[in-house]
């Protein structure tokens, strides 16, 4: 970050949410797009903030995001994560 403005990446993630909402198709589930800064240095009193709609954190935060309890059950994460595996394959280089 070192006070640079990264307002661009988060509109960049704007493309990309709409593939994985297309790709969900019927299914009805949130989405919700991340920018997390891994090596960055955070002020201990700054808090994940939103861009556009776009959580910017760090990895300690986004891992409590991921793992806290949401509407779905297991099952139904297990669908949603068939059909966006299905849907969007890996990009080999």
């Amino acid at each position: 970050m070192n006070g640079r403005d990264r307002t661009k990446l988060a509109r960049g993630l704007q493309k990309q949410s709409t593939v994985v909402q297309t790709a969900l198709g019927e299914l009805d589930v949130p989405v919700h797009s991340v920018l997390c800064f891994i090596e960055a240095e955070w002020d201990f009193f700054l808090k994940p903030f939103q861009v556009e709609g776009v959580w910017v954190t760090y990895g300690k935060h986004l891992a409590g995001m991921i793992a806290a309890a949401g509407s779905l059950s297991n099952d139904e994460v297990l669908r949603v994560a068939n059909v966006l595996a299905a849907a969007l394959p890996p990009m080999v280089r």
